[in-house]
């Protein structure tokens, strides 16, 4: 009994290697690397790559597989580096995008329901022309946005003029919010269809000479001037012309609809700001910059400080909280502007406008079921895939650079910071073979280049007397190129047929090949040092990473699959 159990309990361990084995078993695969770490698999399929390869010389296609190969081991030095928790939120955020892009493809069908209404309104557009003024911007007080309407009319009434100018006072005032978003301004002679739907029905229906009331946005505030309009003639009938407009929807006005959209989401659900948090963010601000464009350093935020929530958001189905921690995390990539956020008014637009609805979007993509979708997922992957490999590249390299390194690189490698032979060219150029003889002869009697130029060539260069500016050493073909850079300064060239012209070149100023001096060519060395380190690194984070797992190249499977294909041919 004890033997029979022995033999049971050895045949239970055989079948459960043969199940680990099979399980990285290259059956169908055309590569399998199996690493060392945790005997987890790597498999390469015909899927993976692109049907062209198949098509290539067998050299070729074994070049690009390998490449593929190198790719797929890099990925797993990242995992095992932990670049993945580097990246967390990153690749959180790559996943949320494509489930975002997805849900916008499908929002969009229910925001043209009537078609019919909405080709109408850029037909009808389509046929004026307006001269526009359009103020958005984002004011402090009601009291600020009156002020601003009734001057607008009243030098409407009295002064165009001075009308223009105050606009352009009101946009330098608010063009300096960092809330400010969208065009401002006179906009001069457009077509209605610039603006959102609804915005441009409202302009369609102003008389001229005329100022709107302010018009308030989840993104601003706008005032639109009509100063005059004349009617054009359309291109075509309305329903002609019915499915261009709708695609001119689509392509252009989403934003306007995918505002809607998250206003209304926004309005399913209930918020409670912890003012704990608020506080908090408020006593690490205001930070300080001195232009828009320049990068914005964070507050280094005490450790405590970043679990405390901020806004809690909820409806029947769903509740999620946002933290400081989120916020920063957020804020840190620089992929939005934001605003002084110690002012609590801010803050709460800051929230409402830019953390919340992607959030809310997200959840709206997973109750659609796309965090499972396989087209979704499968452009996740590659993209992910791509952003481990930098940053596991970028992290080897480091970010500073020595000077001292630069500079033996630049000494090392001339050929890459030099400047070719050159010259300062200039070309009389006449259609007519015998008058281009006669110009050469005027020449060698002493008569001035430049006048001759000036008079005679039918080159758009003769206004500037001939001159071309420079040229180097192989701009023209080769004959060309030996007459230039053997001529002595200022000393006319023989009739010389070049692009459907006959030319008298004259060189103005030889230009030897010479070394760009260090500092001019610090920017160029740096590229070229970095790109050379960064392909030294990666070969050395590859030698490591092979000796950490197995290959198995399915040679027959591959050789099979590249005849079909050529059958196929």
């Amino acid at each position: 009994m004890i033997k029979y159990k022995l033999l049971n309990k050895i045949f239970l361990i055989m079948a459960l290697l043969s199940i680990i084995l099979t399980s990285c078993s290259s059956n169908g695969n055309l590569v399998t690397i199996k690493t060392k770490f945790d005997q987890s698999c790597i498999f390469i399929n015909e899927q993976d790559l692109p049907e062209y390869v198949y098509y290539l010389e067998e050299d070729s296609f074994w070049s690009y597989l390998d490449s593929v190969i190198d790719f797929k081991i890099l990925v797993e030095a990242a995992y095992q580096n932990k670049i993945d928790s580097v990246l967390s939120y990153d690749l959180v955020d790559v996943k949320r995008i494509l489930m975002i892009d997805k849900l916008w493809q499908e929002v969009v069908d229910s925001f043209l329901s009537d078609q019919d209404s909405l080709a109408y309104f850029y037909w009808k557009a389509g046929h004026y022309n307006l001269h526009l003024m359009v103020l958005r911007f984002y004011p402090a007080t009601p009291s600020e946005i009156d002020l601003i309407s009734n001057t607008l009319n009243e030098l409407m009434e009295k002064d165009t003029v001075a009308l223009g100018k105050y606009a352009d006072s009101v946009v330098s005032k608010f063009r300096t919010n960092p809330l400010f978003k969208g065009p401002l301004g006179d906009l001069g002679p457009v077509s209605a269809t610039i603006l959102p739907s609804t915005q441009g029905k409202l302009v369609l229906e102003m008389p001229d000479y005329s100022i709107s009331s302010p018009i308030v946005t989840d993104t601003g505030m706008f005032i639109f001037v009509r100063l005059g309009s004349s009617e054009v003639e359309g291109p075509g009938e309305f329903e002609q012309l019915k499915e261009i407009y709708i695609q001119d929807f689509q392509n252009h006005f989403l934003f306007e609809q995918a505002q809607q959209y998250i206003d209304n989401l926004k309005q399913k659900y209930n918020y409670e700001f912890n003012p704990e948090g608020m506080e908090i963010i408020s006593s690490y601000y205001p930070f300080s910059r001195l232009t828009v464009e320049d990068p914005v350093v964070l507050p280094d935020y005490e450790p405590e400080h970043l679990p405390v929530e901020l806004v809690c958001f909820y409806n029947d189905d769903y509740r999620d909280t946002v933290t400081i921690g989120d916020m920063i995390n957020r804020l840190s990539r620089g992929r939005m502007l934001y605003p002084d956020l110690s002012d609590s008014n801010n803050l709460y637009i800051f929230l409402m406008r830019d953390i919340i609805p992607p959030l809310l979007l997200e959840q709206q993509c997973i109750q659609r079921g796309f965090h499972e979708d396989q087209d979704i997922l499968m452009k996740y992957r590659k993209i992910a895939d791509s952003l481990l490999v930098s940053t596991l590249i970028n992290r080897s390299m480091g970010e500073d650079l020595d000077s001292t390194e630069l500079f033996v690189y630049y000494q090392q490698n001339p050929d890459l910071f030099s400047m070719p032979e050159r010259v300062e060219l200039a070309i009389i150029g006449v259609e007519d073979s015998s008058f281009a003889e006669i110009l050469y002869d005027s020449l060698n009697r002493g008569i001035d280049f430049d006048s001759l130029a000036y008079s005679y060539s039918e080159l758009p260069s003769g206004d500037k007397y001939g001159y071309v500016g420079i040229a180097e050493r192989g701009r023209y073909r080769e004959e060309v190129d030996s007459i230039i850079f053997s001529l002595p300064d200022s000393t006319p060239s023989p009739v010389v047929f070049m692009d459907g012209y006959y030319v008298i070149l004259m060189v103005l100023n030889h230009h030897p090949s010479s070394l760009i001096p260090f500092r001019e060519a610090f920017t160029r060395i740096e590229y070229f040092y970095r790109k050379e380190m960064k392909h030294q690194i990666t070969n050395l984070i590859l030698e490591s990473a092979r000796k950490n797992v197995e290959i198995d190249i399915d040679s027959t499977l591959i050789k099979n699959i590249l005849e079909d294909k050529k059958e196929e041919l």
